[in-house]
């Protein structure tokens, strides 16, 4: 995984976090800090936040549901769409398909595919933020704060209603970033 947040954009936002000025971990220290947040927040949204390239393999569309889902998202570009069915190859055009929210790719031109319930599809994306986005890289602060507060008590001086809440803050932080299966 890799991280979402900087040393530098910690130590810029430190005190807005709850710590005191006199919290320095060593840069190995913080590093593995900002590692471990990163890794939470990428777990607890059950996806990746950075641009990176993407490939999957799966089972679509039917003739009724022109849509293939894909695992990660948001999509920012389809580079290839391969098929197989037996021993039959082909690919289709990544301007064929319109990319909706969710990681969703709609077949624009029903009358260009062909909907065989056997064929796998591969397809080659990006996928990512290319700026990780402010409500999560916030989260990834307040979850450092949260795993240092029982060592440093640096988070022990705030008021008492931001110690308590402070899961809650970074759930509803999280929320609009979190994927849900259906199945």
């Amino acid at each position: 995984m890799s991280s979402l947040i900087t040393a530098d954009y910690f130590n810029e936002q430190m005190a807005t976090f709850g710590l005191k000025s006199t919290f320095a971990p060593s840069s190995y220290a913080l590093d593995t800090l900002i590692e471990e947040a990163s890794d939470w927040v990428e777990g607890y949204c059950d996806r990746r936040f950075a641009l990176e390239s993407a490939t999957q393999v799966l089972r679509g569309p039917n003739r009724v549901n022109r849509k293939l889902v894909l695992d990660d998202y948001p999509v920012t570009e389809v580079t290839s769409i391969d098929w197989e069915d037996g021993l039959i190859t082909g690919s289709h055009s990544p301007s064929d398909v319109r990319i909706l929210p969710g990681g969703v790719l709609e077949v624009k031109n029903v009358a260009l595919w062909e909907f065989i319930p056997e064929r796998t599809y591969t397809v080659e994306y990006e996928r990512g933020f290319a700026t990780i986005p402010s409500n999560v890289q916030r989260a990834v602060g307040l979850k450092i704060a949260n795993l240092v507060q029982p060592q440093y008590q640096g988070p022990q001086d705030r008021e008492v209603f931001m110690v308590t809440n402070l899961d809650q803050m970074i759930v509803d932080l999280l929320e609009p970033f979190r994927r849900e299966r259906l199945a």
